[in-house]
């Protein structure tokens, strides 16, 4: 979604008066919590008593959540309930869902829940949230997207950027827009001159793209597959290419195989990277020399898999973690 959109959009949600049930899901949180921003603006002043934030993932009592759904507001003409990290798998979720859809929804009340992703319409309760809320989905925008938000952060604050310097930052911080924001509100700082240009970013800005990818090798060498798999889907969604992650397993895989036949010159081998020598040995060590060859070949047949037609990127790569932790974890 371009900047553009997003505002349309954003006036088309605040233009609506309750009763509201919203689900903002999705990887991009600055759209949401824009979104949810606007919302608290409009009971301003009386926040204390018309407004309510539950976090889910803390498991609050369901009873309190129905109590202050039905709460009359107090001058004014709207509450709002706010339900973050909203997972619709989890019990309690499941168990508010059940509750709202047999009680009569007040008409002055606003209900916003925020979640990482859409409901599956496919089970019970996805069905069930799909009749009880507007869904909208955010996820993360891709590079020409993003490209237009950089513009558009930097036109905000009174600021020109080249085009060399807009590309050089995205691909530095493009993890995400809150990262992409956060940068340029840095640069806007540092730079005194009308127009930012590449120098400014490379004497500025940090790494942050450069480290999730860091991070995603350090899980991988951990066998934290659940936050690899996490951190690849997050950098695909940005942009990155299944090739390119798939070599970083390769390259993981390729390592601990070093680990196993020569631990001692590991080291000397990994160059630069010589720091993860230790780790590297202690993972190699849970793991049989035959399963890592047996993994390489997982990352081939998820290539294959993409050349084919028969899956997309993303599907190939999650397939191939998934593979691969239960090739290596096999005894």
């Amino acid at each position: 979604m371009t900047p553009r959109e997003f505002i349309q959009f954003y006036k088309q949600v605040m233009s609506q008066s309750p009763p509201i049930r919203f689900l903002f899901a999705g990887e991009c949180q600055y759209m949401k919590e824009v979104l949810l921003r606007g919302f608290k603006r409009t009971v301003a002043g009386f926040e204390d008593f018309n407004l309510e934030t539950f976090w889910m993932d803390d498991k609050p009592d369901i009873f309190a959540i129905i109590n202050s759904l039905v709460t009359f507001p107090v001058m004014g003409d709207r509450r709002i309930v706010i339900l973050r990290a909203f997972e619709p798998s989890r019990a309690n979720e499941q168990k508010f869902i059940s509750k709202l859809a047999s009680m009569d929804f007040p008409e002055t009340t606003v209900l916003l829940a925020e979640s990482k992703s859409p409901p599956d319409r496919r089970t019970k309760t996805g069905k069930n949230i799909a009749k009880l809320f507007q869904i909208f989905d955010f996820p993360m925008p891709n590079q020409r997207e993003m490209l237009e938000w950089v513009y558009f952060f930097v036109m905000r604050n009174k600021k020109k950027i080249t085009p060399k310097a807009a590309n050089n930052l995205v691909e530095k911080a493009g993890v995400s827009l809150l990262d992409i924001r956060s940068e340029i509100e840095k640069l806007v700082s540092y730079v005194e001159s009308e127009r930012i240009d590449v120098g400014d970013v490379e004497d500025v800005v940090s790494h942050s793209r450069s480290a999730h990818i860091f991070q995603f090798s350090n899980a991988f060498i951990e066998l934290d597959f659940r936050k690899a798999t996490k951190l690849a889907t997050e950098l695909m969604s940005f942009g990155e290419t299944y090739a390119v992650i798939l070599s970083w397993i390769r390259r993981g895989l390729g390592d601990m195989i070093w680990a196993k036949v020569s631990p001692g010159k590991l080291g000397e081998k990994l160059g630069r990277r010589a720091f993860l020598a230790e780790r590297l040995v202690r993972s190699a060590r849970r793991i049989n020399i035959e399963h890592l060859f047996s993994a390489l070949k997982v990352l081939h047949e998820a290539d294959m898999l993409v050349k084919s037609g028969s899956t997309d990127e993303k599907t190939a790569v999650v397939w191939a973690l998934g593979t691969i932790e239960k090739v290596l974890s096999a005894r």
